[in-house]
């Protein structure tokens, strides 16, 4: 009897957790949601290797769905994804530190139509010393978790940051 419920139990612990998996390895690439950035000054022209201040915008479009997604304390680096490229076309997206990335934090909701914004300075992340245009884009996983409960990949528009002397 003791083996019955024993592996009536593994099965049940083994069903569970690969249905979880299977809804939220891969991000879906489309919800109700949206993400944007820009910069804190209303000017894209910088000088070069100066501080870069960014706004970055996630709403939630559903009026039905409640949104979350980790952020850690800090505004830190790993919060979101980063596809920066140079004006000579160099990417310099940062790549993922696991030795940097934050061990507290929190997982925002975001109910239906509300939006969260949050102040990141891209100079953190990138050094903005060489003269041109360059190309930043930012992603965020976000979790919708009823009815459906799965990971999407939400993509900001550009956001093109001219750099001169």
């Amino acid at each position: 009897m003791k083996k019955v419920i024993a592996l009536i139990s593994m099965l049940i612990t083994t069903a569970f957790s690969h249905a979880f998996a299977d809804d939220t390895n891969n991000p879906v690439s489309s919800c109700d949601a949206e993400i944007s950035i820009k910069l804190k000054e209303t000017t894209t022209a910088i000088k070069t290797n100066e501080s870069v201040i960014s706004m970055i915008q996630i709403k939630n479009l559903s009026t039905n769905r409640t949104l979350v997604f980790w952020m850690g304390n800090g505004n830190m680096p790993s919060d979101f994804i980063w596809v920066i490229t140079s004006p000579s076309g160099k990417d310099l997206s940062p790549k993922p530190d696991l030795l940097h990335e934050a061990i507290s934090g929190s997982f925002p909701k975001l109910k239906p139509l509300e939006s969260d914004e949050t102040e990141y300075d891209l100079s953190s992340v990138c050094s903005f010393n060489e003269i041109g245009t360059y190309t930043i884009i930012v992603k965020k996983e976000i979790f919708v978790l009823l009815p459906e409960r799965k990971k999407y990949e939400i993509i900001s528009n550009p956001l093109n940051i001219v750099v001169s002397k």
